[in-house]
């Protein structure tokens, strides 16, 4: 279980992140981390393939049938008062060659009126008194499963404004 401090602290570390582990059954070796994911050798157990902000869709095709376990983490609004963006994780069974879209979102921006960030974030409104500015919302953050498209979305985390 992750607590909200740790939630905090992924947000403030990078805008989003998304991050795809193998968790199926180990097979052969010993000790922690030995063996790989459902007989499989390309990935060892608890391997993580992280998905950091970039602004564009990024793909991860699984080279193995197994269960994977998926990580999102929504963008943060802008500005100092900007609020931490969600999070949420789930497992789920994949077959080989299966293709994944990763959207990592972005954090808004802070202007008169504040840009949304990647994947989805809001615009703040025209909002200009004693030189305040306005922080658009962070973009959430979602994995797709098989093509590229809103209605494949399998976990989504939202971004906060």
């Amino acid at each position: 279980m992750i607590s909200e401090e740790d939630c905090k602290t992924k947000s403030e570390t990078v805008a989003a992140t998304s991050t795809v582990e193998g968790v199926g059954t180990t097979s052969g070796g010993s000790g922690s981390g030995g063996g790989s994911v459902s007989g499989c050798s390309k990935y060892t157990k608890n391997q993580k393939f992280e998905f950091d902000y970039t602004g564009a869709v990024q793909e991860f095709t699984a080279e193995c049938a197994g269960k994977f376990k998926l990580e999102v983490w929504g963008a943060q609004g802008g500005g100092t008062s900007g609020g931490k963006g969600g999070y949420s994780v789930g497992t789920i069974t994949l077959t080989k060659s299966t293709k994944l879209y990763v959207y990592s979102g972005g954090k808004g921006t802070v202007a008169n009126v504040g840009q949304g960030g990647f994947n989805g974030g809001g615009n703040s409104g025209n909002y200009s008194y004693n030189s305040y500015t306005q922080g658009g919302g962070g973009g959430a953050s979602d994995i797709r499963i098989g093509e590229d498209s809103l209605y494949a979305r399998v976990i989504v985390a939202g971004g906060r404004s």
